[in-house]
């Protein structure tokens, strides 16, 4: 089984890790490590602390309060996908997943799970969502933007009753000759 076990981890491709939570000691497979451009911090010795050291700033507040909730137990698992910075200084979005392993009066005391690189479907999604509204020749919002935006605006203002804004259309004659 521990043959077998090893196999399935080197073929997720995942990175894997193990907190001990009563010690707050992590071990951090090579994968995960490899992931993160981290290959000479050890496997253990790592705290919760130094873990979330990798976290990007702006989604560490999102990170933490995550795994608390799980800790707590108002969520039945963590999973949570958020950037975190590689020894490159480089952002990466990740996707962790864990489970917390409690003892017979329900405080946690081990948590394991698995790091995904989920970067390159991040970045497909983000450009996905820029071609839909803007346009491929100018690189200009397009149509669907604008609506989007005025539609919002629209209704800010409905909820403030006033009418601070004007919508100002400019057609060009002959403008697809010029495209």
């Amino acid at each position: 089984s521990r043959e077998r076990y090893a196999l399935a981890a080197d073929g997720a491709n995942d990175g894997l890790w193990d907190w001990n939570i009563d010690t707050d000691q992590l071990y951090l497979s090579p994968r995960w490590r490899e992931m993160l451009g981290a290959e000479g911090l050890p496997a253990t010795g790592i705290t919760r602390e130094d873990w979330l050291g990798f976290v990007r700033p702006g989604d560490l507040l999102a990170s933490r309060r995550s795994l608390d909730a799980h800790l707590d137990g108002r969520e039945t698992h963590f999973e949570l996908e958020h950037r975190m910075v590689d020894g490159a200084g480089h952002e990466r979005w990740m996707l962790t997943r864990g489970v917390v392993v409690r003892d017979p009066d329900g405080r946690p005391r081990r948590m394991a799970g698995s790091l995904t690189d989920v970067t390159a479907r991040k970045l497909a999604e983000q450009q996905l969502l820029h071609d839909a509204f803007h346009d491929g020749l100018t690189g200009l919002a397009n149509r669907a933007l604008f609506v989007d935006r005025l539609s919002v605006l629209l209704a800010a203002e409905s909820r403030r009753h006033q009418r601070r804004f004007a919508v100002l259309f400019v057609d060009l004659d002959r403008f697809k000759n010029i495209n």
